[in-house]
C-alpha cells in the first residue's frame, strides 16, 4: 500500500511538472496572441497543476489523521484547484467558440462559486473521522456529478456551435468522454460504494484520469492551432474580399466592376444578348454630409447599394465607382426596357432615407449606354455612360442616353475649359487708373483705367 502511494506520488509530481510547462506555454501564446480564451486555459492548466501537486502531497503523507492541519490543507488545495480548473476550462471553451469577451461579473461569480464549493466540500465533515461516507459523497460524488454534467453540456454546446476547424470536433469528443466518465462514476459511487469491484475500479481510475488530463492539455493546444489557422484564413479571405469590394457598401469596387462587366459582355456575346450600362450620380449628396453628418451619409450610401443589389431587375453588375457614383448593369431586349429601368432607378433612389430621425429625400442623374451598339469593351462603355451622365447633369436632366455626337460635345467643352482656364500663377496683371475730381462736392469728373496682362 505504501509502495503504491509512493508510486502515485511520483506520478502526480510528474503531472504537476507537465501541466506547469503547458501553462507556461499557454502564457507565452497569450502574450503573443492576446486571446482571452488562452488566458482562461492558462489559468485552468495552472489550477490543474496545483491539483496534481496536492494529490502528490496527499499520497506522500498518507499517515495523516482525518482533520489534521496537513490533511485539511492538502484537501482544501485539491478541492478548490479542481473546481477552478473546471470553471476556467468551461469559460475558455465558451470564449474560444464565440470569440466574445466574458464579463467581469460572470467571471467573479463562477470563481467565487468554485471556491465556495471547494471550501464547503473540504470543511463539512472534514473533522469528523466517523463520517466517512458523507465526506466521500461531498468530496468525490458531488464533484463527479458537477464535472459530468458540465462536460456533457460543453460537448453538446460544441456540437451545435458549428465550429469550422477540425480541432473543435476533437474537443467535443473529449468533453463527451470526460462527461461519461464523471457521470458514471458519480452514479456508481452512490449505488455501489461498498462493493469490492467499485474499490478496485477507483484504484485503476486514477490512471485513466491521468491520461484524460494529459490528453486535455494537448487537445487545447490542437484547438489553439486550429483556431489560429482559421482566424488567419478568415483574415486572408477578408483581405481578398476587400480587395474586390467597396469597404463601405460591400458592392464591387471600380476595378472589379470593369472586370465583372467584361465577363458579362463575353457571356452576352455567347448568348446573343445586349447589356445596358447605367451610371448614377446622387444629387446634393454633399448637403447630406454637411447637414446630417458623415455617418448618416455613409449609412445612406450603404442603403443605396443595398437597394441596387436587391433590385427586382436582377442586375448583372452593381458597383461603386467613387463617392456617390454607382454603376448598374442589366440585360435588355428593347429600348422600352431601358427607359423603364432608368425610371426604376430613379424610384429606388427617391425612396426616403432615415438620418438622425429625419426623412432624407434624394434624387439622381442617370446616364447610360448599351453593349454592343455603343462600345465593345468595358472601359469605352464606362466612358460613354459617363459622357451621357455629364450631359444629364449639365442640362439638369434626369436621364440621358449616350449618342454619337456627345464625344464631339465633350471635346468642345474641354476646349472651352482650356480657354477659360485661370491665368498662370506667374502671370502679372498691370492696372493703371486715373481720375479727375471736383474739390467742392468730391464727385468724380473723369475716370480712366488701363489694364494689361504680362506673361512670364
Amino acid at each position: 500500500m505504501l509502495e503504491q502511494a509512493a508510486n502515485l506520488s511520483i506520478v502526480y509530481s510528474v503531472e504537476t511538472l507537465v501541466f506547469s510547462l503547458l501553462a507556461l506555454l499557454f502564457f507565452f501564446y497569450y502574450r503573443g496572441l492576446v486571446r482571452q480564451y488562452l488566458k482562461y486555459w492558462l489559468l485552468s492548466l495552472s489550477a490543474l497543476a496545483v491539483n496534481q501537486l496536492a494529490l502528490a502531497g496527499q499520497h506522500m503523507f498518507t499517515e495523516q489523521t482525518v482533520g489534521s492541519l496537513l490533511d485539511i490543507s492538502f484537501e482544501l488545495l485539491r478541492q478548490v484547484s479542481h473546481y477552478l480548473h473546471f470553471v476556467f476550462l468551461i469559460l475558455g471553451i465558451y470564449s474560444a467558440s464565440q470569440q466574445e469577451k466574458i464579463s467581469s461579473r460572470l467571471l467573479v461569480i463562477n470563481t467565487v462559486a468554485a471556491v465556495i464549493l471547494g471550501v464547503g466540500a473540504t470543511l463539512i465533515y472534514g473533522f469528523n473521522s466517523d463520517s466517512v461516507f458523507n465526506r466521500f459523497y461531498l468530496r468525490e460524488s458531488l464533484a463527479a456529478f458537477i464535472f459530468g454534467a458540465g462536460f456533457i453540456a460543453a460537448g453538446c454546446y460544441l456540437y451545435f456551435a458549428n465550429i469550422r476547424h477540425f480541432s473543435g470536433r476533437i474537443l467535443y469528443v473529449y468533453c463527451l468522454i470526460a462527461g461519461l466518465r464523471y457521470g458514471a462514476y458519480s452514479f456508481a459511487s452512490i449505488v455501489y460504494l461498498t462493493d469490492d469491484w467499485f474499490r478496485y475500479l477507483t484504484q485503476h481510475l486514477v490512471y485513466i484520469d491521468i491520461g484524460l488530463n494529459t490528453a486535455l492539455g494537448f487537445v487545447l493546444l490542437i484547438w489553439m492551432q486550429g483556431a489560429e489557422r482559421n482566424i488567419a484564413a478568415t483574415a486572408i479571405n477578408r483581405a481578398k474580399y476587400l480587395g474586390k469590394h467597396d469597404m463601405l457598401t460591400g458592392v464591387l469596387n471600380r476595378e472589379q466592376v470593369l472586370e465583372k462587366l467584361s465577363n458579362e459582355m463575353k457571356l452576352a456575346q455567347q448568348t446573343n444578348k445586349k447589356l445596358c450600362v447605367y451610371l448614377l450620380d446622387i444629387q446634393r449628396f454633399k448637403f447630406v454630409n454637411d447637414t446630417y453628418g458623415l455617418k448618416a451619409g455613409d449609412f445612406i450610401l450603404e442603403e443605396i447599394a443595398r437597394r441596387l443589389n436587391q433590385s427586382i431587375l436582377k442586375p448583372k453588375v452593381v458597383g461603386r465607382l467613387s463617392g456617390d457614383s454607382f454603376m448598374y448593369v442589366i440585360d435588355f431586349n428593347n429600348e422600352q426596357q431601358q427607359v423603364m429601368a432608368a425610371e426604376h432607378l430613379h424610384a429606388l433612389i427617391a425612396q426616403a432615407y432615415q438620418a438622425n430621425q429625419h426623412d432624407v429625400h434624394l434624387q439622381c442623374c442617370v446616364g447610360y449606354c448599351e453593349y454592343p451598339t455603343d462600345a465593345d469593351n468595358a472601359d469605352d462603355l464606362l466612358q460613354k455612360a459617363n459622357l451621357a451622365l455629364f450631359q444629364a447633369e449639365s442640362h439638369h436632366l434626369q436621364t440621358v442616353k449616350f449618342k454619337d455626337g456627345m464625344q464631339a460635345q465633350g471635346r468642345h467643352l474641354l476646349t472651352m475649359e482650356k480657354r477659360n482656364a485661370p491665368c498662370p500663377s506667374k502671370c502679372r496683371i498691370y492696372i493703371a487708373f486715373s481720375a479727375t475730381v471736383k474739390l467742392k462736392n468730391q464727385s468724380p469728373r473723369k475716370c480712366r483705367s488701363i489694364s494689361a496682362l504680362a506673361a512670364p
